[in-house]
């Protein structure tokens, strides 16, 4: 019942940024330390779902309108938002917990990227909701600090390069553009 309200392209895109963030500190292609694994365990599902589980319990009377998300548990009501909550909390917290196992400053990030997504799904931040600052919202979220997730994995030294940030962000920011105009209408 649950694992309707979470779809799985929405999900893979943070993978993308942690992934080049990895591969720029660790300058190979191939991940052969178990740190990696653990981090991308935390980063998906744990956080991933996390993430949309909270915006998911916030957005319902949104998403209810919606032509995309009006099929989704609790759009149809078939979700309590108490449920939405609690799973959102267990896999936001799991993910920190397995992120610190990875790498304390990984958890480090992943609490700031869980900051991000309390401020774009809670009121009354609920950055989804403001045009623009929703797309901001995942461009750095997304793209600019799964990125960062990668590269604290693949080295302690120092942040990513900025062009590659910047890279990151826009490109995180055209993922979301489409979705965001076709919820505007």
């Amino acid at each position: 019942m649950i694992f309707d309200q979470v779809h799985l392209p929405v999900l893979l895109i943070p993978l993308g940024p942690f992934y080049i963030g990895w591969v720029l500190a660790a300058q190979r292609l191939m991940p052969t330390d178990w740190t990696f694994y653990v981090g991308l365990l935390a980063m998906f599902p744990f956080l991933s779902v996390g993430t949309v589980l909270l915006n998911d319990a916030y957005d319902v009377q949104v998403d209810r309108l919606s032509q995309r998300k009006g099929r989704f548990a609790s759009s149809r009501g078939s979700v309590a938002k108490e449920r939405l909550h609690s799973l959102a909390a267990i896999f936001l917290i799991s993910s920190v917990l397995i992120g610190r196992y990875a790498s304390p400053d990984l958890a480090l990030v992943i609490i700031v990227i869980a900051g991000m997504s309390v401020l774009y799904s809670v009121p009354p931040f609920q950055f989804s909701r403001r045009p623009g600052l929703d797309i901001l919202t995942n461009m750095i979220a997304i793209g600019v600090l799964c990125t960062v997730a990668g590269w604290v994995l693949g080295t302690s030294e120092g942040i990513p390069p900025r062009v590659w940030l910047v890279t990151t962000a826009l490109g995180t920011g055209t993922f979301f553009l489409l979705p965001a105009l076709m919820d505007y209408e």
